[in-house]
């Protein structure tokens, strides 16, 4: 799966940035910036390597929170079992998928 640069959601232009303070200053791999409309996920580094499928997975566990929050789910938003488990089904999907669907078939 590619992560994208930038992606739309409910009319906001999200911004993917790499930032490699996260990890020191907040202990995070990912972070959801609702003020700047990004989200930074954590480069990989000697210290703390991640895998292209980690950043995958921080990337959707973030797009989540964005998700719930465009929703007004506070409540959803802030349940990190919740937005993981997702977050952890939608890479799996993604990762998973084969072939192409061609509705012309059924």
């Amino acid at each position: 799966m590619k992560i994208p640069k930038y992606f739309e959601l409910m009319g906001t232009k999200i911004e993917v940035v790499e930032d490699v303070d996260i990890m020191q200053n907040d202990d995070a791999r990912g972070m959801a910036v609702y003020r700047l409309d990004k989200i930074k996920i954590a480069p990989s580094t000697p210290v703390y390597c991640m895998s292209q499928d980690q950043k995958e997975h921080v990337f959707l566990h973030e797009l989540m929170h964005w998700i719930f929050y465009k929703l007004n789910k506070e409540d959803l938003r802030k349940d990190e079992d919740l937005v993981d488990m997702i977050a952890d089904l939608l890479h799996q999907t993604i990762k998973s998928a084969k072939g192409e669907f061609d509705g012309d078939n059924f």
